[in-house]
């Protein structure tokens, strides 16, 4: 899976202006709407991405250095966003940490081990829009009602439920109380 494509869409579809730069292989991606700019950049492995992610954020913020001038907000949201598809290697995993705890010039969003379209998606999650995830009950609606009330009497439920008449039901809450 190309990474850079993948970030490129998922980007392109939560309203940013994508570009490649010349001369990168199609493994760097620079991005950016009203309030962000940044770069993704695909390495190889992640000894590579821990050696040079430095150089790049630097070269990425000396190519837009008059932009950000020009829009001093927009540099408070400037991400470098690192990825890479082959897994990290545990000793090297405090490190990715460090990288984004790292606040120097820009945000940071380090990942490895990317292997899938979601495994791109939750990496972007920070630029991401925020959306509703929504889980369907496949269980009986009623069923899931007593549960919620399954600390009250079951003739009262079954009352609420619509099988006893409204003048029983009246007289059991009555009683409960």
């Amino acid at each position: 899976m190309n990474l850079i494509e993948e970030t490129g869409a998922l980007l392109r579809q939560a309203g940013f202006k994508i570009s490649v730069p010349p001369a990168t292989s199609g493994t760097v991606l620079y991005f950016e709407d009203a309030n962000v700019l940044g770069f993704a950049k695909q390495f190889s492995s992640a000894t590579e991405l821990l050696g040079s992610w430095e150089s790049e954020q630097d070269g990425f913020l000396r190519r837009h250095s008059s932009a950000l001038r020009a829009e001093p907000a927009k540099a408070w949201n400037v991400y470098s966003v690192l990825l890479c598809s082959v897994a990290c290697p545990s000793e090297l995993r405090t490190a990715f940490e460090a990288i984004e705890e790292d606040f120097r010039g820009s945000r940071k969003i380090a990942r490895a081990g990317l292997m899938s379209p979601s495994d791109v998606e939750r990496a972007l999650l920070p630029l991401l829009p925020i959306r509703a995830t929504v889980v369907l009950q496949t269980q009986d609606p009623l069923l899931l009602v007593r549960e919620r009330l399954r600390d009250t009497p079951a003739n009262v439920i079954d009352g609420l439920l619509g099988t006893a008449a409204p003048r029983v039901l009246a007289a059991w809450l009555t009683e409960q109380t």
